[in-house]
């Protein structure tokens, strides 16, 4: 299985980023985590639309899911197949459809995406994946999800601040996809709806996981910092969310381009 980072900032993408959007690899299929702003242009850099199974969005927050309105089009005039699964938490639905509604004045949308509402603890089987979303907090339902593919898995920590439901799950994960808004300088937040980094690294450590990967930062951050705050709780291997980079979980130790 391997993890390739289409976007990894918080909030609005910096120059060259985008927001949340992370591909997920088995053998020649992906799943798609996640599609904010800037994602699907990249997710078409490295990918074919029509080789993804689905897509899960995590919250709706829109730098989680605003790039579905872009991926709508592609799937009905372009490379994709004629529709596309979108798994939604409970919500997603009404809220999507609505935002379609406003930007099109009324006027109906042709919808190429099939919009699903996923239930919490409850696998989706899509072979060869596994995917259970489980309910962190934030400032609106957010779903961490667990991704499984053969004896490998991925916990994304999706937006959240600490909570026991993310402990839990990301327990000995292979690898853990960890949010870190409000490290490397990032400004105070009050009330705390985000992690830090000293969190995602705590997280890390507690829960026992192979490789720790920073991701969704605020776009002023220090990046080199965040890897260091983290490494003051998690002893073992932290990579700082790149774009444009993979992983993979049999061959942890480093980066490799999405192309390759």
């Amino acid at each position: 299985m391997r993890l390739g980072l289409l976007g990894t900032s918080g909030a609005y993408p910096i120059g060259g980023d985008a927001s949340s959007g992370y591909l997920v690899k088995s053998g020649s299929s992906s799943i798609l985590i996640d599609c904010g702003s800037g994602v699907l242009s990249n997710l078409m850099r490295y990918s074919n639309i029509a080789s993804l199974q689905a897509v899960f969005i995590s919250h709706m927050h829109p730098d989680h899911f605003i790039d579905l309105i872009a991926l709508n089009y592609a799937v009905r005039y372009g490379e994709g197949s004629g529709e596309m699964d979108v798994y939604l938490p409970k919500g997603g639905r009404k809220k999507f459809i609505s935002l379609l509604d406003v930007i099109s004045d009324g006027k109906v949308v042709n919808l190429s995406l099939n919009l699903r509402e996923y239930v919490p603890e409850k696998m989706i089987s899509l072979e060869p994946f596994d995917v259970l979303p489980f309910e962190v907090e934030h400032a609106v339902p957010s779903f961490g999800m667990l991704i499984s593919s053969g004896e490998k898995n991925i916990v994304y920590t999706s937006d959240t601040s600490p909570c026991e439901s993310l402990a839990y799950w990301s327990r000995k994960s292979d690898l853990l996809l960890s949010e870190n808004t409000l490290g490397g300088g990032a400004p105070v937040q009050n009330p705390v709806t985000h992690m830090s980094s000293y969190d995602a690294g705590r997280l890390a450590e507690e829960a026992e996981v192979s490789t720790l990967v920073l991701t969704h930062y605020w776009p002023s951050a220090d990046r080199i910092a965040c890897s260091r705050e983290a490494s003051e709780y998690f002893g073992g291997r932290i990579l700082q969310g790149v774009t444009g980079k993979f992983i993979d979980l049999n061959y942890p130790e480093t980066y490799m381009t999405l192309h390759s």
